[in-house]
């Protein structure tokens, strides 16, 4: 399965994300990317929780 913009998404994942990227830097032992999401895709059967504005969410929550 392909999002919108052409990025593969996992059939069995709970949650995926299609992301631009906007910025990244540079680490003594790695890249560390930063993306603006342009789509998310759920499962039906299942409400991911995921961590963003520094607490833990439902997707529904931060869709509102």
């Amino acid at each position: 399965t392909r999002s919108q913009n052409g990025m593969p998404i996992l059939e069995e994942a709970v949650a995926s994300f299609s992301c631009r990227v906007s910025s990244w830097t540079n680490t003594k032992t790695h890249a560390v990317f930063f993306g603006l999401v342009e789509e998310v895709h759920t499962r039906p059967v299942a409400s991911p929780l995921i961590y963003a504005r520094q607490t833990f969410h439902h997707i529904e929550q931060l869709r509102a």
